[in-house]
């Protein structure tokens, strides 16, 4: 790859770690992909969108839905993900539910702002916070995304009743509000967890999205298109060579969490 002085400072591409917000002008390949989710998301209060290990739904969803989303107006909620408590060990034992509390109070930085949170639940906090408006003043349909939910069936299994209280206060928050509508990102081997909760949700979560491995012509887009404007570029050959051994590069996924679910 060549490059001439009018290259950008920052590197087009973010290597192993996923496309952040941010970083929208250099995601390229997935425009289906996005538009097709956002149709289903429209249409459905429950949407699941399910991959292999490190297909890229976090980039999915951070680079190319989320401004799409907030272009067609909807209020965006990204949750943090259902793992990665802030408070104490003596203090979790109190939350009323493990998943949703980590998942509200995991944007928090400081301690005193999560305690109300402890017993808080979906459609409460919601209910706390106004409707953003759209450009013609009217309330804006509101999207929350819960990415990597595989991480309910990994994290604190000795909390595993939890997981049902989890959807059952989702069911609650879009019963409550007729503009809401919820996205779950999950690995595709612990789909079969979540099909164990379906019934708590509407539409039983029938309404789901695979997301394929990039095929040869969006894979070239996503190695070339990030490149313009940039002064740089690839010799003759090169960015063909280097699809072909990303089609044949076999993703082995992250090892599973060890220990039971508690679940019969």
């Amino acid at each position: 790859m060549s490059c001439h002085e009018t290259s950008r400072n920052r590197n087009p591409y973010p290597g192993p770690r996923p496309f952040g917000p941010d970083e929208h002008d250099l995601f390229f390949g997935r425009e289906r992909e996005r538009r097709e989710l956002l149709s289903l998301i429209i249409a459905h209060p429950v949407v699941v969108l399910y991959a292999q290990s490190g297909a890229g739904k976090t980039s999915l969803l951070n680079a190319g839905l989320v401004p799409l989303l907030r272009e067609k107006d909807f209020e965006v909620l990204l949750l943090p993900r259902v793992c990665g408590l802030v408070l104490d060990e003596p203090d979790v034992q109190k939350t009323d539910n493990v998943y949703m509390f980590s998942a509200l109070a995991g944007g928090s930085q400081e301690r005193d702002d999560v305690k109300p949170l402890v017993s808080t639940s979906l459609a409460a906090f919601l209910r706390g916070r106004s409707h953003a408006l759209d450009k013609h003043g009217q309330c804006a349909p509101r999207v929350i995304v819960f990415d990597q939910l595989e991480e309910l069936f990994t994290f604190y299994p000795e909390r595993w009743k939890d997981r049902e209280g989890f959807f059952r206060q989702v069911n609650e928050a879009l019963q409550e509000d007729p503009l809401l509508r919820v996205l779950f990102a999950i690995r595709e081997d612990y789909l079969a967890n979540v099909d164990h909760y379906a019934h708590l949700l509407p539409e039983f979560l029938r309404t789901r999205y695979r997301l394929e491995c990039l095929r040869a012509e969006p894979a070239s887009l996503a190695i070339e298109k990030p490149l313009e404007g940039t002064g740089c570029s690839y010799a003759d050959g090169v960015a063909a060579e280097l699809v072909q051994r990303l089609l044949t590069i076999q993703v082995e996924p992250p090892p599973q969490k060890k220990g039971g679910s508690g679940e019969s």
